[in-house]
């Protein structure tokens, strides 16, 4: 645990972790204001005064990040931010970390944000932005935070970022990377069970298929989208009553609401499951293979149609003359733009399957 304890660590994150779960709790948090918005200031390089910071494409400023409390800067946009300064600075394995605050209350997210990417944090409690960068370098602390919106009012708070010996982030390096990251995180759903250790498989949907693959692959669990869930250890078979008393033990031993605990393990934006007769499915699926032909294409169930920073599977119902429609996307406004370019294809496919005489 290089350069603090143990009881150190966790006692401090104990006490960052409540003050973050009650000010998520009186915050609304949209995460399309930071994940949308972000980008497009990180790719042009805006920077806008300080004083007029009140929405959340405003926090990255020239040299730092600043925003209203409980708006632009809330709680969850604050952790977003110190987990993916974390990964940014050392993204092959956990980093040592050093926060410092000023007198402002509202600075307890940014530890919890960093530990929840699996980095090591000490927290010096109240100190100047000077102390920080000096204590930082001194003790060869992977990266800083300095917690200060300095002279602006006490609504307002913002982070100071800091890399190995006091270099500081800003405009031109290292935030608008973090904004670019933030905005576009990887792309794999997978990545919450690679993460916690595990193998995540993929396969068709269906009960008989997944207690099938369970057993060839001695999975310890299987999740479909449609809301079944399977154990292991109850013979590979789906049980609604199991997942209840399972979610209840999380969400009271989590101390925090089912909302937040999701947030941190949601990478996508999805559509849910959406259902179209069609005239004639295998048609409308060639056609979207066509249609579609420049992204990463497979067949395990259905069409499976990935791209960088947005996903879709169309497949056909084995119960009903229907085709099932599935999207993801990293942002909302991603998400709902390219579900109308999808609907708009199939409805011109489906177009064009009438001109055809049979």
């Amino acid at each position: 645990m290089r350069g603090c304890s143990q009881g150190e660590v966790e006692g401090h994150y104990v006490r960052g972790r409540r003050l973050a779960d009650e000010l998520s709790e009186t915050t609304a948090y949209n995460p399309v204001n930071l994940n949308a918005r972000v980008l497009v200031i990180a790719r042009k390089r805006i920077v806008q005064p300080p004083s007029s910071i009140t929405n959340a494409e405003r926090i990255f400023g020239a040299y730092d990040i600043r925003g209203v409390v409980s708006q632009s800067l809330d709680s969850r946009n604050v952790r977003a931010i110190a987990g993916t300064f974390g990964n940014y600075l050392c993204p092959e394995e956990p980093g040592r970390f050093l926060i410092g605050h000023d007198t402002r209350l509202s600075s307890p997210a940014v530890s919890v944000g960093l530990r929840e990417e699996g980095h090591q944090v000490v927290k010096i409690g109240l100190a100047t932005t000077p102390m920080v960068y000096w204590y930082g370098a001194d003790r060869e602390f992977d990266g800083s935070v300095m917690v200060t919106a300095r002279h602006l009012q006490p609504e307002y708070n913002g982070l100071k970022l800091c890399e190995r010996d006091a270099k500081p982030l800003s405009g031109v390096h290292g935030l608008p990377e973090i904004a670019a990251a933030i905005a576009n995180p990887p792309g794999v759903s997978k990545r919450p069970i690679s993460q916690a250790g595990g193998n995540p498989i993929r396969t068709c949907v269906g009960h008989a298929f997944i207690k099938l693959a369970m057993r060839k692959q001695q999975a310890l669990f299987a999740v479909e989208l449609s809301g079944y869930y399977y154990y292991s250890d109850l013979h590979f078979t789906d049980n609604g009553l199991r997942t209840l008393i399972e979610l209840i033990n999380l969400v009271s031993a989590g101390g925090a609401p089912l909302s937040e605990m999701l947030a941190r393990v949601q990478i996508y934006h999805t559509s849910g499951e959406i259902n179209q007769q069609v005239p004639d499915r295998d048609r409308v699926l060639d056609g979207l293979k066509v249609a579609y032909h420049d992204g990463q294409i497979d067949h395990l169930d259905g069409l499976s149609v990935d791209y960088p920073d947005w996903w879709f599977n169309v497949c056909s119902s084995l119960t009903e003359p229907l085709l099932r429609i599935n999207l993801g996307a990293s942002r909302q406004d991603r998400l709902e733009k390219e579900r109308k370019t999808l609907f708009s294809r199939i409805d011109h496919i489906i177009d064009e399957i009438g001109k055809v005489p049979d």
